[in-house]
Protein backbone atom coordinates (compact mmCIF):
# COMPACT_ATOMS: atom_id res chain seq x y z
CA UNK A 1 0.00 0.00 0.00
CA UNK A 2 1.65 3.22 -1.10
CA UNK A 3 -1.14 5.68 -0.23
CA UNK A 4 -1.95 6.61 3.36
CA UNK A 5 -4.49 4.35 5.03
CA UNK A 6 -7.38 6.82 5.10
CA UNK A 7 -6.83 7.79 1.45
CA UNK A 8 -7.08 4.09 0.54
CA UNK A 9 -10.28 3.65 2.55
CA UNK A 10 -11.93 6.67 0.97
CA UNK A 11 -10.86 5.51 -2.49
CA UNK A 12 -12.27 2.01 -1.88
CA UNK A 13 -15.64 3.39 -0.76
CA UNK A 14 -15.71 5.68 -3.81
CA UNK A 15 -14.80 2.79 -6.17
CA UNK A 16 -17.28 0.35 -4.64
CA UNK A 17 -20.25 2.60 -3.81
CA UNK A 18 -19.73 5.91 -5.65
CA UNK A 19 -19.68 7.72 -2.28
CA UNK A 20 -17.29 10.30 -0.93
CA UNK A 21 -17.21 9.82 2.82
CA UNK A 22 -15.05 11.02 5.65
CA UNK A 23 -13.69 7.89 7.34
CA UNK A 24 -13.70 8.08 11.12
CA UNK A 25 -11.52 6.40 13.71
CA UNK A 26 -10.55 2.74 13.91
CA UNK A 27 -13.04 0.87 16.08
CA UNK A 28 -11.59 -2.64 15.87
CA UNK A 29 -8.39 -4.31 14.75
CA UNK A 30 -8.85 -8.09 14.65
CA UNK A 31 -6.25 -10.72 13.79
CA UNK A 32 -7.82 -13.53 11.77
CA UNK A 33 -5.87 -16.80 11.73
CA UNK A 34 -5.28 -18.70 8.49
CA UNK A 35 -8.47 -20.28 7.21
CA UNK A 36 -9.33 -22.18 4.03
CA UNK A 37 -7.10 -21.02 1.19
CA UNK A 38 -6.31 -17.69 2.93
CA UNK A 39 -3.39 -16.83 5.16
CA UNK A 40 -3.79 -14.84 8.34
CA UNK A 41 -4.88 -11.22 8.08
CA UNK A 42 -5.75 -8.13 10.04
CA UNK A 43 -9.36 -6.96 9.77
CA UNK A 44 -9.97 -3.29 10.49
CA UNK A 45 -13.36 -1.77 11.28
CA UNK A 46 -13.66 2.01 10.99
CA UNK A 47 -16.43 4.39 11.96
CA UNK A 48 -18.06 5.30 8.66
CA UNK A 49 -20.38 7.84 10.24
CA UNK A 50 -24.03 8.33 9.42
CA UNK A 51 -25.11 8.73 5.81
CA UNK A 52 -27.53 11.47 4.84
CA UNK A 53 -30.58 10.59 2.74
CA UNK A 54 -28.91 12.16 -0.32
CA UNK A 55 -25.83 9.95 0.15
CA UNK A 56 -27.96 6.82 0.47
CA UNK A 57 -29.84 7.75 -2.71
CA UNK A 58 -26.52 8.24 -4.52
CA UNK A 59 -25.15 4.75 -3.73
CA UNK A 60 -24.21 2.85 -6.89
CA UNK A 61 -22.57 -0.58 -6.98
CA UNK A 62 -19.82 0.18 -9.45
CA UNK A 63 -17.21 -2.49 -9.98
CA UNK A 64 -19.06 -5.80 -9.69
CA UNK A 65 -17.51 -6.84 -6.36
CA UNK A 66 -20.81 -6.21 -4.57
CA UNK A 67 -24.21 -7.32 -5.83
CA UNK A 68 -26.36 -5.69 -3.12
CA UNK A 69 -26.33 -3.76 0.12
CA UNK A 70 -28.66 -3.53 3.10
CA UNK A 71 -29.07 -1.37 6.16
CA UNK A 72 -29.57 -3.65 9.16
CA UNK A 73 -29.92 -3.33 12.88
CA UNK A 74 -27.08 -4.85 14.89
CA UNK A 75 -29.33 -7.79 15.79
CA UNK A 76 -30.25 -8.41 12.15
CA UNK A 77 -26.61 -8.17 11.07
CA UNK A 78 -25.57 -10.50 13.88
CA UNK A 79 -27.81 -13.24 12.50
CA UNK A 80 -26.03 -13.05 9.14
CA UNK A 81 -22.47 -13.06 10.48
CA UNK A 82 -20.30 -15.96 11.52
CA UNK A 83 -19.20 -16.04 15.20
CA UNK A 84 -15.99 -14.09 14.56
CA UNK A 85 -17.92 -11.45 12.57
CA UNK A 86 -20.45 -11.13 15.40
CA UNK A 87 -17.63 -10.60 17.91
CA UNK A 88 -16.12 -7.94 15.64
CA UNK A 89 -19.54 -6.24 15.29
CA UNK A 90 -20.07 -6.19 19.07
CA UNK A 91 -16.56 -4.85 19.66
CA UNK A 92 -17.12 -2.08 17.09
CA UNK A 93 -20.45 -1.09 18.63
CA UNK A 94 -18.86 -1.01 22.09
CA UNK A 95 -16.07 1.23 20.75
CA UNK A 96 -18.44 3.77 19.17
CA UNK A 97 -18.25 7.03 21.08
CA UNK A 98 -15.09 5.98 22.87
CA UNK A 99 -11.68 7.30 21.88
CA UNK A 100 -10.10 4.15 20.45
CA UNK A 101 -6.38 3.71 20.09
CA UNK A 102 -5.30 4.52 16.56
CA UNK A 103 -2.62 2.48 14.86
CA UNK A 104 0.36 4.60 13.82
CA UNK A 105 0.69 5.50 10.17
CA UNK A 106 4.28 5.64 8.96
CA UNK A 107 5.34 5.37 12.59
CA UNK A 108 3.45 8.53 13.58
CA UNK A 109 0.78 8.34 16.26
CA UNK A 110 -2.58 9.82 15.27
CA UNK A 111 -4.68 12.07 17.47
CA UNK A 112 -8.40 12.25 18.00
CA UNK A 113 -9.86 15.69 18.51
Amino acid sequence: MTAPLYDCLQREVREELALDVQVGPVLVVDWVPPHGPWGDLLAFVFDGGVLAAEQIAAIRLLDGELDRYEFLSPAEAGHLLNPRGRQRLHAALAALGAVPAMPPISGMALRHD
